[in-house]
């Protein structure tokens, strides 16, 4: 080491920087597990005890200029609106720039363990869980390396240590890189797996989902077909009902077209039976008429009799002289005793017609009593008849629209079906979708 970098000095500047010869050992150093992935890295890009020890050295250079170097750092993140956004939502430029002064000071210690490496795994951490991608940290850590090339370019007038230098900044500042980004790597493929999980969940969830999905669609399937055939029921038994409730309109129609001819003969016998009834009447005042007249043949034959039997004791009286005239009073007194024989029969007569016309007098009244109940029964029913011919209307209205709406709901089912149809060939494309999930 002693031909390597053997004093740096600054072009414009007076400060000393630190010899590598100077350092000692313990200061700089590599603790990582032999056969690591990480000493493969170290090795690979050629870090060294060495470069740590150069690293070191040009510390108190770095020191000196950190403000200028994170000051520039943030001057370049303010040109990316994305980054200045997270940075405001989770902290701010201040405590960043504490924080990121921090980190390059502790870059420059000379010393790689595991506390370093998990430091800068936490920092990735940080970073991918605010959304910083890692194209702007790669961006950064030029800018920086911009910054730590432009200070030795000022500070190193040696060419050959110059490139020893800028070797061991670009070294750590890979490595630092390498640990960074395969940290962003393990996050992302953390992220990846929990996101492979969610999606093996959800598929897996879906595929329950469709699996009873297909199950409610078949059985509503099946309910909706028992349904369709139930509405046709329906649909038939409301056009039979129709069509009975029409029957029984027209038969209550006859009938009480019926009933009204009936109750239109009840009514002419009525009449009749009035007319008969004054008949009887006149017939009545007629054989009055008649018994008056017998009573008074009957006083006249009783007097005729009487005057024959005078006249019969005068012509005894005359003797031989009265002969004639007895003869004469002797028929005269037959046909008198005829007259009241014949008249006697007349009366009798007459009492038997009276006593009859009394009777039909009373059958005519029971007839009229009878034909009057048959006439208020006669309307009481016709008035049913009317009651139930509405009814059969609004029944048959009723069962029309019941039709038409039984009609419309198998319409509306028919359109269910054909719903769960496409729901089952959802369900069928969703199951695919599923399983090609699963095989991602």
């Amino acid at each position: 080491m002693a031909s390597i970098l053997s004093i740096l000095t600054k072009k414009k500047s007076t400060t000393a920087v630190l010899n590598p010869t100077e350092i000692v050992t313990e200061e700089v150093k590599i603790l990582v597990s032999p056969n690591s992935e990480w000493q493969k890295q170290l090795r690979m890009i050629s870090l060294t005890v060495d470069d740590l020890a150069i690293i070191r050295s040009i510390k108190p250079l770095i020191s000196e200029n950190i403000e200028e170097i994170v000051n520039q750092f943030y001057k370049n993140i303010e040109h990316v609106p994305g980054l200045m956004e997270i940075i405001q939502k989770h902290s701010s430029v201040n405590k960043l720039q504490l924080t990121l002064i921090k980190h390059i000071q502790e870059m420059f210690d000379g010393i790689i363990d595991t506390n370093y490496i998990e430091q800068r795994k936490v920092i990735a951490h940080i970073h991918f869980k605010i959304g910083l991608q890692p194209k702007w940290y790669i961006c950064s850590f030029q800018d920086m390396l911009l910054s730590f090339l432009s200070i030795l370019d000022k500070h190193i007038e040696n060419k050959n240590e110059y490139q020893l230098a800028v070797k061991a900044v670009t070294k750590i500042l890979n490595f630092e890189q390498q640990i960074v980004l395969e940290a962003f790597e393990s996050e992302q493929i953390k992220q990846r797996e929990k996101h492979e999980e969610q999606k093996r969940q959800i598929a897996l969830s879906v595929g329950d989902s469709v699996e009873e999905l297909a199950s409610i669609s078949e059985e509503t399937s099946a309910a909706l077909e028992e349904l369709t055939s139930k509405a046709d029921e329906v649909v038939v038994f409301a056009k039979s009902t129709a069509e009975s409730a029409v029957q029984v309109s027209n038969h209550s129609l006859a009938g009480k077209d019926k009933l009204d001819d009936h109750q239109q003969m009840i009514l002419k016998v009525k009449d009749q039976s009035e007319q008969i009834t004054a008949e009887l009447i006149n017939l009545e005042q007629a054989t009055v008429k008649i018994n008056d007249v017998v009573d008074i043949v009957t006083a006249i034959a009783e007097q005729t009799n009487l005057l024959s039997l005078n006249a019969a004791i005068e012509a005894a009286r005359a003797g031989e002289a009265g002969k004639g005239f007895s003869v004469v009073a002797h028929e005269v007194r037959k046909l008198a005793d005829q007259t009241k024989t014949s008249v006697s029969g007349v009366s009798e007569l007459v009492k038997n017609t009276h006593k009859r016309i009394e009777a039909v007098t009373q059958s005519v009244d029971s007839i009229h009593h009878y034909i009057n109940d048959s006439v208020s029964e006669a309307t009481e029913i016709s008035d049913f008849f009317v009651a139930i011919l509405s009814k059969m209307e609004e029944s048959t209205d009723r069962s029309g629209k019941l039709e038409k709406e039984v009609e419309v709901m198998a319409e509306v089912i028919e359109e269910l079906s054909h719903a769960v149809g496409q729901i089952a060939v959802s369900a069928d494309s969703l199951t695919d979708v599923t399983k090609t999930m699963q095989q991602e």
